[in-house]
């Protein structure tokens, strides 16, 4: 019982604090909105801390997903100081976050079958192809940002093909607590796509930097997006 009252906590924290921070941070970065962001993003690294621990066994999975949240704590932090030093960094943090995700999604892939099939080599290329054609469509003017945008956006979209491929392996294998957390592990991947896929412009293209829609849609769909993958880590069968 303490354990889904913890949880409720985390996630009713997660909800109230986000549009806060949303709305605090609409002026621009300060030292109150960097705290209000810290509170904000604390919800889900603690809610994964507490799905991971409640299952009695962090396995190896769940210690590179832990990593994945804890690496998005701190880059949360580190891109909101007024730093390109440490807005750098914190790219790097993000950047490393994602590939602690593929690590955990690799682990648990049948023995022997490559790191990419034919397959899933073909759907990060289609995924990639879009963003493309959605930055042509529209626009987007990502300046010298543009390698590592792509770069960043290869490394998401191989973390997010893999974890969709690993759900729905498992929600059709498992029980109904596999079914369950598996759904919640894909449509917090896929929102965490969503949320990437905006920022870049929002960042790098003045056309975009002060759209407000465009913002809250990039921080709602960040913070639930990785608040559902912090949930799945309940899971007790990896």
């Amino acid at each position: 019982m303490t354990y889904y009252i913890i949880l409720a906590i985390l996630i009713l924290g997660q909800i109230a604090l986000t549009p806060v921070f949303i709305t605090i941070q609409r002026p621009g970065r300060c030292f109150k909105s960097l705290c209000i962001k810290i509170l904000c993003s604390s919800m889900f690294l603690l809610a994964g801390i507490v799905s991971a621990a409640h299952t009695g066994e962090i396995t190896e999975y769940k210690k590179y997903m832990l990593c994945g949240l804890a690496l998005g704590f701190l880059g949360d932090i580190l891109l909101h100081v007024k730093s390109n030093i440490f807005n750098g960094l914190g790219f790097l943090s993000f950047l490393s976050g994602h590939v602690f995700y593929i690590l955990a999604f690799n682990r648990v892939r049948e023995q022997g079958r490559k790191f990419l099939t034919g397959g899933e080599i073909a759907a990060v290329c289609a995924i990639m192809a879009a963003f493309v054609l959605v930055g042509i469509i529209f626009k987007i003017d990502l300046k010298i940002a543009v390698i590592p945008c792509l770069i960043y956006g290869a490394v998401i979209t191989v973390m997010t093909v893999k974890c969709f491929v690993f759900g729905c392996n498992l929600f059709a294998a498992g029980g109904i607590q596999e079914k369950v957390y598996s759904a919640m592990l894909i449509c917090g991947s896929t929102l965490f796509i969503l949320s990437d896929a905006s920022i870049a412009p929002l960042i790098f293209d003045d056309k975009f930097k002060h759209n407000y829609p465009l913002k809250k849609f990039n921080l709602w769909t960040y913070y639930m997006g990785q608040l559902l993958i912090a949930l799945s880590l309940n899971i007790s069968s990896v």
